[in-house]
């Protein structure tokens, strides 16, 4: 397995000290080493600078995230990403250089959680994202968030960037050429998520292959315990043929949306006879005090919190988990834990 040498080449030596600390804690099969000389970067697959060099395997370090262009050279990224999302920019720059992925692979085995809805405003997608911090926050798990809904709800609570070419990954995945899926992911604090946008135009353009092909490319990434699918009340084909292969499906309903019986009982029907026995778990959001500490009914409460979810400056939303909506959703992230056979939940 070939070791992807990186150079930083810089004016400014605290930055680059504190650069190849940050990106050698998230990278695997890559190893960093700082500079002083052009002439020292002959044996480097990547240079990383600010213009001070500008020979073989040049990737320039930009200030502003619109000045990035990884499709070709000039090579450039955005300096001040988080560190895990700059690894992953710089194997798909090795990739676009050399036609080679690296093969550093983990060995984890992802298990599948679908959240749907029986409608808009059932709050599925806070939920979604809420139980990803959680699994990570109390046993480790490493969650990555998909978002399969034509309008992406989930990016007024991740960071505002640019969609991250959802198209291009559409592209590898149908030519079935090898390429870094970690170049399409990105990274926020607890959670990683497929970089998508606002408006989800190519959702429809994913076929039962192009999926299949995802989850294999993610599975043989190993590096993930958990995939978290939110396709909302999207149910198009794809999404119900996601049903059958999930650990565990999550049927949201929302206590003050008066959805008609008939109503809810079809589409809770149409879910039920796509997922496995004892698979599906409704949960009824924005409940009014029913919650007893545990969740291990066949119904799960999520009790109403309007002080759960407020807005940062920016515009993007916060959701607080110190309170009952965290302590709620830590109870449902417990049971995914027993139920998927975790040992570690004691």
């Amino acid at each position: 397995m070939e070791i992807i040498k990186v150079g930083i080449y810089l004016n400014d030596c605290c930055f680059a000290g504190a650069l190849a600390k940050a990106l050698a804690r998230q990278a695997r099969g890559m190893v960093f080493r700082l500079l002083s000389a052009a002439e020292e970067a002959e044996d480097c697959h990547m240079v990383l600078s600010t213009g001070e060099y500008e020979g073989t395997g040049a990737v320039r370090l930009v200030r502003r995230p619109e000045s990035e262009h990884l499709d070709g050279e000039p090579f450039c990224v955005y300096r001040y990403k988080d560190s895990s999302n700059l690894v992953n920019d710089l194997l798909f720059i090795y990739f676009q250089m050399t036609g080679y992925v690296s093969a550093y692979r983990g060995s984890t085995r992802y298990r599948l959680l679908i959240f749907a809805a029986c409608g808009g405003g059932c709050g599925t997608t806070s939920a979604a994202l809420s139980v990803c911090r959680q699994l990570n926050r109390f046993y480790g798990a490493r969650c990555l968030y998909l978002n399969f809904c034509p309008i992406d709800d989930s990016r007024k609570y991740l960071p505002q960037e640019e969609a991250g070419g959802f198209l291009k990954l559409l592209y590898y995945l149908k030519t079935g050429r090898d390429f870094p899926v970690s170049a399409f992911i990105a990274r926020d604090d607890e959670l990683d998520y497929l970089r998508t946008g606002v408006v989800n135009a190519h959702l429809d353009e994913i076929d039962s292959h192009t999926m299949e092909t995802l989850l294999i490319r993610l599975r043989e990434e190993g590096r993930y315990d958990f995939l978290i699918a939110d396709v909302g009340g999207h149910l198009c084909r794809i999404n119900k043929e996601l049903l059958g292969q999930a650990e565990l499906v999550f049927l949201f309903h929302s206590a003050r949306i008066p959805f008609p019986g008939k109503y809810r009982e079809k589409i809770s029907r149409e879910i039920e006879d796509r997922t496995d026995e004892g698979k599906l778990v409704c949960v009824e959001n924005f409940s009014e005090d029913r919650w007893d500490g545990e969740q291990h009914s066949a119904e799960l409460f999520i009790s109403r919190d309007d002080r759960a979810v407020s807005a940062e400056a920016g515009g993007r939303l916060v959701v607080d988990l110190s309170g009952n909506y965290g302590n709620e959703i830590a109870a449902i992230a417990e049971r995914i834990m027993k139920e998927t056979g975790d040992e570690t939940v004691t």
